[in-house]
């Protein structure tokens, strides 16, 4: 079978048993938490829907997040399904990233773990340092980036504290970590925030090929 790999991972969903499918959409599916929040508190439900199904269906391809690859291959290989990879993912002209911080001996063993990986979650304790682990891989993939943090005010607190021409929108309580990597143009670095799924943002730094920070898929 042929799967394509662009901003998301899509392949025919005819060319696979149904077993292979009730595996791929039972690992995509989870508890919906604003679902499970207002059960637990007696709210109302309305229209909440109790589950939140991360794969979809379009013109006869099963449409995934491209953070699954590696578990989907992982399926595939269970199965004995063969397939080839067709790997569209933009890379863009490097950015002119430069990281200053130094890094643990624990931090340096994540970041190469990290370096050989297109997708993936950093998982770590708080205060382990994930976020200048985060940093030196951004620097190291020299791609236009994308920070996304749970709350506004932290949005708004990060372009506050870098104004032009220093913005380096990340999400860091301390200026002198902002100022670990610097960049001599503001148009690669984004942050934004997300009302969605965001409970493990307090332990995971997740990255893809343009290393973008979002919910794991």
């Amino acid at each position: 079978m042929q799967i394509e790999i662009s901003n998301d991972v899509r392949f025919k969903a005819a060319e696979l048993p149904r077993a292979v499918l009730d595996t791929i959409e039972g690992r995509l599916t989870i508890a919906n938490p604003k679902y499970q929040d207002a059960i637990k508190y007696d709210r109302y439900v309305g229209n909440i829907e109790s589950e939140l199904m991360y794969y979809r269906y379009v013109d006869g391809n099963i449409v995934i997040p491209r953070g699954f690859i590696y578990q989907l291959m992982g399926i595939l290989n269970g199965y004995r399904i063969p397939f080839k990879i067709n790997n569209q993912t933009t890379k863009f002209k490097p950015m002119p990233f430069t990281f200053t911080g130094e890094l643990y001996p624990h931090q340096k063993e994540a970041l190469d773990a990290i370096l050989t990986k297109e997708c993936g979650v950093l998982c770590a304790p708080t205060g382990s340092g994930k976020t200048v682990i985060g940093l030196a891989a951004v620097a190291k993939r020299q791609q236009p980036t994308l920070i996304v943090v749970r709350v506004l005010v932290l949005c708004l607190l990060i372009r506050y504290l870098n104004p032009p021409p220093f913005p380096f929108p990340f999400p860091f309580s301390s200026y002198s970590l902002l100022t670990r990597l610097k960049k001599s143009s503001s148009s690669a670095l984004t942050s934004a925030f997300s009302f969605s799924v965001a409970f493990s943002f307090s332990v995971a730094f997740s990255f893809s090929v343009a290393f973008s920070v979002s919910l794991p898929w």
